[in-house]
């Protein structure tokens, strides 16, 4: 359990805000991207699971890989909380029905009452299903 809470803390503490209206149902990669963070930010665990594939995983910074519904009820209990977060240099490539979305983000929150403040670099796959764009991996790395 404390391993999955440390691996939990760096996962999670990584991920930044960026506020976008509009619905879940991404109409193209990057939109998926941000919705994703949408959901994090408002610590939407639903609407968090709606964006994931079946198989999602997301690849914290010692290498553990967290499932998506672990991810989402992370997020809906409430053991992280965003208080800002800035995404940026975001680039999208398309591949058909499959996408990666490259970007960085400067975030800053808490997880259990412990606050953060980092900068990484992140990776995120996303693949066109049932008309939508769904995020399918995520992987982040400390850029300090």
């Amino acid at each position: 359990m404390k391993n999955l809470v440390f691996t939990l803390l760096f996962a999670l503490s990584t991920l930044a805000t960026y506020a976008q209206s509009g619905s879940l149902s991404a109409q193209d990669p990057t939109a998926s991207t941000h919705a994703f963070f949408e959901a994090l930010l408002n610590e939407d665990g639903r609407a968090l699971g709606s964006l994931l594939t079946p198989d999602f995983g997301i690849v914290s910074f010692d290498g553990s890989i967290i499932d998506g519904g672990t991810l989402a009820q992370s997020v809906a209990g409430g053991f992280i909380v965003i208080d800002s977060g800035t995404l940026y240099s975001l680039r999208t490539r398309t591949y058909g029905d499959a996408a990666v979305t490259n970007g960085n983000w400067q975030v800053r929150g808490t997880f259990q009452n412990r606050g953060f403040d980092t900068e990484v670099v992140f990776t995120v796959v996303s693949v066109r299903q049932g008309g939508s764009w769904k995020v399918a991996s995520v992987q982040m790395t400390p850029t300090r």
